[in-house]
C-alpha cells in the first residue's frame, strides 16, 4: 500500500465531526422522529383495544335503536342507550387522547434521544483529548 499512515486520533475526530453534522441536521432529525412516531403508533396496545371497544359499543347502540324502532321501548332501554352513548363518547375521547399522547411522547423521545446522542458524541470527542 502506498498510503501514508495517519494517526488514529485524526480519523476519530473526522468521524465524530461528520457524524455530528449528520445528526444535527434538522431534516434528518425530523425524518427520524417521523419514522419513530410511526413505529410508536404501531406498537400502541391501548389504541387497538379502545377502537375495538368503540366498534362493539356502536354495534350495541345500532341494535338497541333497531329494537326501539320495532316498538321495544322501556325505561331500561332508555337508560341502556344513555349508558352506551356515554361509553361511546368516553371511548372516543380515550382514542383521541391516546393518539395525542403517543404523538407527544414519541416526538419527545426522539428529540431527546437525538440530543442525548449528539451530546454523548460531543462529550466523547472532547474527553478523549484530555
Amino acid at each position: 500500500c502506498h498510503k501514508k499512515p495517519v494517526k488514529k486520533r485524526w480519523i476519530e475526530d473526522l468521524v465524530v465531526a461528520e457524524a455530528m453534522k449528520m445528526v444535527m441536521d434538522d431534516d434528518v432529525v425530523d425524518a427520524i422522529v417521523s419514522m419513530l412516531m410511526d413505529l410508536q403508533g404501531l406498537e400502541n396496545t391501548n389504541l387497538p383495544l379502545y377502537q375495538q371497544q368503540l366498534r362493539e359499543t356502536e354495534t350495541k347502540i345500532e341494535n338497541l335503536l333497531k329494537a326501539i324502532t320495532e316498538g321495544v321501548f322501556t325505561k331500561s332501554t332508555k337508560t341502556l342507550l344513555e349508558e352506551l352513548e356515554a361509553a361511546k363518547e368516553e371511548l372516543g375521547n380515550r382514542i383521541s387522547l391516546e393518539k395525542l399522547e403517543n404523538h407527544k411522547s414519541a416526538k419527545n423521545l426522539c428529540v431527546s434521544g437525538s440530543i442525548a446522542s449528539a451530546s454523548w458524541i460531543w462529550q466523547r470527542k472532547n474527553t478523549a483529548r484530555c
